[in-house]
């Protein structure tokens, strides 16, 4: 186990900024990593709006975009813990309209064909990247579906009507949305809640997340940080829908896998929850094996990134998570693990060295698992390790 220059590694993190801030890279962002449950390093960049006058500070919101999903799984394990579900168990079980999927058969002139689904359909495949629901391959057959103004429900009930883009589990592809759609619909059944309110009550409460949300109140919403933009080398804002976290759904349809917004301290205390295997200072949320289960990779198909070297594909799927599955990823060791939001929101937990780090910022070019900005983050962080 290796230990943080913290000089060193607040060095790095502040240079970078500078650059980036400079660059017109970024307009703000929230950093943090910690050390055996001790912060190393925290600090806040820039301002709220792009060239405003509100510096970023702990009060800062963020859409957390994807970061969504690793909450939305430990939501799912704690339901199987409970005996409510089972991560084997078919999605026909609680929706019956997902019984007999068809899978997309595409032709070259755009037109597609379909045959029956041979495999079923269930959670694990949701939570997994496999389920081939909504993805890229099948978009001829999706053109229709008006996702924006449909409610929750509407919209899991009308992806039942639509073919899948692969037979589940025979390839990784990243979904989105729309799975996580379906397991939100799933929890709210089985739990016999409001989404928002069940992880209200099993995670955000117990781990004193005052500020995590689908529905951000109208001081909350005074707090998010405006989304920042690149244009001709400088920082501007981006315009955004109203009353929408994620792209143009409204904020009031959950999405289990994008919708949440939070702060540096509120994830910072999620993701400790899971570097300490479930325990917190409230008490215990996951056992130690679902956690272990969830940074375990679930799936040999390589994920394919903007951020991998194409030869080696180093990464793999856990439950929720990214995996670091080879030495040759080199800016997290062989077990790390986490995820990123499409805004540029970004974490990791490296088991190994016993590391947090979260790198928070909104931007609408440069987000998503190939963000530059999260790459640097961990080389800054691998870097400092001596």
């Amino acid at each position: 186990m290796k230990t943080i220059d913290q000089e060193q590694l607040a060095a790095a993190i502040e240079a970078r900024a500078a650059s980036d801030l400079a660059e017109g890279k970024i307009s703000g962002a929230s950093v943090l990593v910690s050390q055996h449950g001790a912060e190393c390093y925290r600090a806040y960049f820039g301002t709220t709006v792009p060239c405003g006058d509100v510096p970023v500070s702990a009060r800062t919101l963020y859409r957390m975009a994807s970061m969504t999903k690793p909450i939305s799984t430990a939501a799912a394990l704690i339901a199987v813990e409970r005996g409510l579900l089972s991560l084997s168990d078919k999605v026909s079980r609680y929706l019956p309209a997902y019984e007999n999927m068809t899978v997309i058969d595409p032709k070259a002139d755009g037109s597609y064909d379909t045959h029956l689904c041979e495999e079923p359909l269930t959670v694990w495949h949701l939570l997994t990247h496999t389920s081939g629901l909504a993805n890229s391959r099948a978009l001829p057959a999706l053109s229709d579906l008006k996702a924006a103004s449909l409610s929750l429900r509407e919209y899991v009930d009308a992806l039942a009507t639509k073919p899948l883009a692969f037979t589940p589990a025979t390839a990784a592809e990243y979904n989105a949305t729309a799975a996580f759609d379906v397991l939100t619909v799933i929890l709210e059944d089985v739990t016999g809640m409001d989404y928002l309110d069940y992880l209200t009550k099993e995670i955000f409460t117990p781990l004193g997340m005052r500020d995590t949300t689908f529905v951000p109140s109208e001081e909350q919403w005074a707090r998010l940080i405006t989304m920042h933009n690149r244009v001709d080398g400088k920082s501007v804002s981006s315009t955004r829908w109203a009353g929408c976290v994620f792209q143009n759904i409204p904020a009031n349809r959950y999405l289990g896998g994008a919708g949440l917004v939070s702060s540096l301290d509120d994830y910072a205390r999620f993701a400790d929850m899971l570097r300490r295997g479930g325990n917190s200072e409230s008490g215990r949320l996951l056992s130690e094996s679902s956690v272990r289960m969830m940074a375990q990779v679930q799936t040999p198909i390589p994920i394919q990134t903007a951020r991998q070297d194409p030869f080696t594909y180093s990464e793999r799927w856990g439950l929720g998570v990214r995996i670091v599955a080879k030495e040759a990823y080199e800016r997290l060791p062989v077990g790390a693990y986490g995820w990123s939001g499409a805004y540029g929101t970004h974490f990791f937990i490296d088991p190994v060295n016993d590391v947090v780090g979260i790198y928070l910022k909104n931007s609408a070019y440069d987000g998503g698992s190939g963000a530059l900005t999260s790459a640097n983050f961990e080389c800054d962080v691998h870097d400092a390790l001596i």
